[in-house]
């Protein structure tokens, strides 16, 4: 790709040149000031996992790490006993992670700290001939429909992307809540990156919009909401691969260990277990144009033999969202059992191997911050209500995609409205009548004449009213 300023190739228009010596624009490479990291990470330096309450740093490439405010930038060269944290930094004991008074977590087994290549080896994707990027576009999942047995295709022959659940369950959401937060945390990014929001300076939506929307990215990750999502999305990880049985208690990072021990304390205590190979499987529904999406789980409840659609969410509150959820579990129940997965490896659909509940589905709550870290509940998800809730949103959407255009007013031919004057002859006609005879004759001829039935009937009381006056009865 070609520079957008000197259209040389092997760098961007952010990193030019000729733009950086004209302005002093951010490249991305330059580490923040500290601040005290308000949710568990890694260091993308040393490996290290970091906890709430010790002082971290953006690293200027998306991430974060280690940080006293002061100390010069961490090095690599770990000591022979293995331990992860770097020899050349001797950490205050401010450092020493605290926990919470607030937060309790289960007692885990004691164990000999994991090598970083062993650590990392625990949120690899899955090894598959097709690349995540020919999975998905911006418009969806690009797999092949079902019912046709084939790719949905444009005119063209270009495979047509199927609609992701997480797009379509938000179509009659309030996302008003959302907004707020995300424009909080770009002010609060500011505060910590201002050569970031400088640079903002003199740029406008119309001429700048992808620069701008990286500028914004740079500001959030800086407020720690990168931070948040991105240990929510460690801690499923986790929970999947336990759940498949890749990974024992002891192997778990410890950082993240007592995560895993609430969610299998959890689920044992609600008589639940995850079903083996079931585990982050896609599927789809034809209603409402298409509609695709992957599941976390499927939950037998050993008791019963019943099966459960699962979901696990690590968001600090499920007070907000519910109906999108109960939606999104109802789409995955009725895709499965219809047609079951999506082999993304070879290309083709697998019919289902059991059959799961279409009218309860399970949440598995396992909140990263907020008031309830340290819990973990299990949540019953209504999905016919959840059905309901998805055609509302298949109803929402097809409304949106007629794409009405204005018309202009003078391409209406609207009814000719009677003239004022001939309005006040029917009320002196009306209003003169002497028999209920007349009135009678009066009121057809103006029915026949076309006048108003709500006109017709004021005209009527005028009648009535000029027949009492005149002592006519019957």
């Amino acid at each position: 790709m070609a520079c957008g300023t000197c259209r040389e190739p092997g760098h961007t228009k952010r990193t030019c040149p000729q733009e950086t010596e004209s302005a002093p624009i951010y490249t991305g490479d330059t580490p923040g000031p500290g601040f005290v990291a308000q949710f568990p990470g890694i260091c993308e330096r040393c490996g290290d996992g970091f906890e709430p309450g010790e002082q971290i740093r953006a690293d200027g490439r998306g991430g974060y790490e280690c940080c006293d405010g002061s100390a010069p930038v961490m090095t690599h060269d770990c000591d022979a006993a293995g331990h992860l944290r770097c020899s050349s930094y001797a950490p205050p004991s401010a450092w020493e992670r605290p926990t919470a008074a607030n937060v309790k977590m289960p007692d885990v087994p004691e164990s000999v700290p994991l090598a970083i290549d062993v650590f990392a080896d625990f949120f690899k994707a899955p090894v598959s001939d097709k690349p995540a990027t020919l999975r998905t576009d911006r418009n969806g999942h690009r797999l092949k429909d079902p019912v046709l047995g084939d790719f949905r295709r444009y005119k063209n022959g270009n495979v047509k992307s199927i609609r992701r659940v997480t797009t379509f369950n938000k179509a009659v959401d309030d996302t008003s809540g959302l907004t707020d937060w995300q424009k909080v945390n770009v002010l609060i990014g500011a505060a910590a990156r201002p050569e970031v929001a400088a640079d903002a300076h003199g740029k406008t939506w119309d001429t700048h919009k992808d620069e701008l929307k990286g500028l914004v990215k740079i500001l959030e990750e800086a407020a720690g909401s990168k931070t948040a999502a991105d240990t929510g999305t460690l801690i499923h990880k986790l929970c999947e691969r336990w759940d498949k049985g890749e990974v024992t208690l002891d192997q778990v990072p410890p950082a993240f260990r007592p995560f895993v021990v609430l969610y299998r304390d959890a689920l044992k205590a609600a008589g639940l277990r995850a079903v083996a190979g079931m585990q982050e499987l896609t599927t789809f529904i034809e209603e409402w144009g298409g509609v695709s999406g992957s599941f976390d789980n499927v939950y037998e409840h050993v008791a019963t033999g019943a099966y459960y659609i699962g979901d696990i969410k690590t968001g600090k509150s499920m007070d907000y969202g519910w109906d999108p959820i109960e939606c999104q579990e109802a789409i995955y129940a009725h895709g499965y059992n219809r047609h079951g997965t999506y082999n993304w490896d070879a290309g083709e659909w697998e019919s289902p191997k059991l059959r799961v509940s279409e009218q309860w589905g399970i949440v598995i709550h396992l909140p990263t911050k907020g008031d309830h870290v340290g819990t973990c509940r299990v949540l019953a998800a209504d999905l016919e209500r959840g059905w309901d809730y998805a055609a509302e949103c298949g109803s929402v959407l097809a409304r949106r995609s007629l794409r009405p255009k204005p018309i202009p007013f003078s391409s209406l031919a609207p009814a000719q409205a009677p003239a004022e004057a001939e309005l006040w002859d029917w009320s002196v006609k009306f209003s003169g009548v002497a028999t209920i005879a007349e009135a009678g004759t009066l009121w057809q001829e103006a029915k026949d004449a076309g006048v108003d039935p709500m006109e017709l009937n004021r005209l009527v009381q005028l009648a009535q009213s000029a027949l009492r006056s005149a002592g006519v009865t019957g």
